[in-house]
């Protein structure tokens, strides 16, 4: 088993992951509109969308790994589904395909879910990430995201991986070296 997929096998089994970057949309202030007596009356501008953490998240990220065994590969996949601006619902899948590259059609060995709460940011070796609470029946796990410049999102590090540490908070303070593409 690959350190990364057993990293998040035991992140998920305590309960796993995920975090990300929003922004906020923005528009003209338009004049009010006249009345047929030519004076103007206020009319109410409908707030932007508020767009979050959540957002930059949304959607099916997905990693490949080989597996030397039987020649063939694995894939870790995470879908995140936006419940808010700062929430999300999270699920976490593993494959298995018969051949190399995650190529054809896998079969799911491992699933699980649990709730995302983005609650904040910190930075790790100069770069701002996200922290987050995944929570499930039983309990929850605190973690981190970044989508680098690369379009990937990257996670923190395995715990059974040398150099593993976490902040005073217990949020990982080391990311892994693998990115998920967005799929």
């Amino acid at each position: 088993m690959s350190p990364i997929r057993h990293s998040m096998l035991n992140l998920l089994s305590g309960l796993v992951l995920v975090a990300a970057v929003g922004g906020c949309g923005g528009g003209e202030e338009l004049p009010a509109p006249t009345s047929d007596t030519g004076k103007s009356t206020p009319e109410a501008n409908p707030a932007p969308p508020t767009l979050g953490v959540a957002d930059a998240y949304a959607g099916t990220w997905r990693a490949c790994f080989p597996m030397t065994q039987d020649g063939g590969s694995s894939a870790e996949q995470f879908v995140f589904e936006r419940t808010g601006a700062g929430t999300a619902t999270f699920r976490f899948n593993v494959m298995h395909f018969a051949a190399p590259g995650c190529q054809g059609s896998g079969s799911v060995t491992q699933t699980d879910a649990a709730s995302v709460s983005f609650v904040g940011v910190k930075t790790v070796s100069g770069e701002t990430v996200h922290k987050a609470i995944f929570s499930r029946p039983g309990g929850s796990h605190k973690e981190i995201l970044v989508i680098r410049a690369d379009g990937k999102l990257y996670v923190g590090s395995d715990p059974q991986e040398a150099g593993y540490r976490t902040d005073v908070e217990g949020f990982p303070d080391t990311l892994s070296s693998v990115g998920y593409e967005r799929q």
